[in-house]
């Protein structure tokens, strides 16, 4: 469906068609990018690698605004099927996801509609929009990760969906400040100071000096990648839980992003040593100089005991990353203690969807609010003489 307004200006067309080749998308997208506002995660680097790499069954749409030809604005976005609440199947749109979980183990951060910032305060929500009047083939719309609040349409009579945003902290650290404070310790508090200074007495005095090199060629990046594997994957499998690069999509995403963006000055692998003893491994992506620290591998079975591996890591790639020139060091959303003892500021990063008033939407709310209900009577019921609770009348699912 195209859309033409003649309150928008003249030449300014939006449609959601099928994919075009990928040759094509990629030069009007890294056009667009230059003149947009944005994170690596939506960087040509990091979509480009991801539809590459997504399989045959999955099939993303281009949500596209134009103005006399020429891309102003532009998302990738998929149909799928979730079940929520554990039974009621749902027809929702995901902004560069895909809504199963296999794939979206890649955890964009930092999401959102690439739109030239010139347009933005008002293309934003004309594209939304255009999403919206999709007919009635969605329930659910879901911009995950957002890097700033969407400018959502105003509702209108027609539309009674309902906006639901979350929101959670994603930690960062300027590397201005770092700069002008001379290194970061200096900038902490006195207890993590204190851990990183004792660990770097610890590991000099056990193997050596501790140093801080970044990979200078693609072969020994993914030589170190390897490395790093090994180390994130020793680490939770002692906790039994899986870690990041356990399945082949993840893996093969990560190649081709290192393998595109690594000449590009976009990745950053750098390793921590203590003389020849590895210390870890950190995997981070350069945007015009903001530095997202994206895994680690950290080699606690031999750096860590009373040591504080990760956070000598992290304050040593700060202090690196001050040097390059660089203005950002982040560590991105998720509450981890590492991160409050490192971070000097935090920014909120929004979960926003848009909720169709259709038979499933009801039928999740129904389904949830019989559950909240249940829970509290049962709590009541634990609450009441045990005689009272032993007369109970005993309910015997259908």
């Amino acid at each position: 469906m195209l859309v033409k307004n003649a309150s928008h200006p003249a030449g300014l067309s939006i449609e959601l068609v099928e994919m075009p080749p990928l040759d094509e998308v990629e030069r009007h997208w890294r056009d667009l990018q230059e003149r947009s506002d944005i994170s690596f995660f939506t960087s040509w680097t990091w979509i480009g690698a991801w539809l590459r790499n997504l399989p045959p069954e999955v099939q993303p749409r281009l949500l596209l605004a134009r103005l006399n030809g020429r891309w102003m604005g532009a998302g990738i976005l998929v149909l799928s099927t979730v079940i929520k609440a554990r039974c009621v199947p749902m027809r929702v749109w995901h902004l560069h996801e895909t809504g199963r979980p296999d794939l979206d183990k890649i955890t964009i951060e930092y999401n959102g509609l690439v739109i030239d910032d010139t347009v933005k305060h008002f293309l934003e929500p004309i594209m939304i929009r255009h999403l919206i009047d999709q007919g009635g083939g969605w329930d659910e719309i879901q911009f995950n990760a957002l890097r700033r609040p969407v400018l959502a349409p105003r509702r209108r009579r027609h539309c009674q969906a309902k906006i639901k945003r979350v929101r959670q902290p994603a930690y960062q650290i300027s590397l201005v400040d770092v700069r002008q404070a001379g290194q970061h310790t200096a900038l902490l508090k006195q207890k993590p100071r204190y851990h990183i200074k004792r660990s770097l007495q610890s590991y000099q005095k056990e193997w050596g000096a501790v140093t801080i090199e970044a990979a200078q060629s693609l072969s020994e990046a993914l030589t170190w990648m390897e490395a790093l594997k090994k180390l994130h994957s020793a680490c939770w499998s002692g906790r039994r839980v899986e870690g990041a690069f356990n399945t082949p999509f993840f893996n093969q995403f990560h190649d081709d992003v290192i393998r595109e963006g690594f000449e590009r000055g976009e990745v950053q692998i750098l390793a921590i040593k203590a003389g020849h003893q590895d210390i870890a491994y950190l995997y981070n992506f350069v945007w015009k100089g903001h530095v997202y620290n994206y895994q680690s591998g950290v080699n606690y079975d031999a750096a860590g005991g009373k040591n504080s591996p990760g956070l000598v890591s992290h304050t040593l790639a700060i202090d690196l990353n001050t040097t390059l020139g660089h203005h950002t060091y982040d560590l991105m959303a998720g509450d981890h203690h590492y991160k409050r003892a490192l971070s000097l500021q935090t920014i909120q990063v929004d979960w926003f969807s848009l909720r169709s008033p259709t038979l499933c939407t009801k039928a999740e709310d129904g389904v949830r609010l019989a559950a909240r209900i249940g829970w509290r009577l049962s709590a009541q019921t634990h609450r009441l003489p045990e005689w009272l609770a032993a007369s109970a009348p005993l309910i015997l699912p259908l």
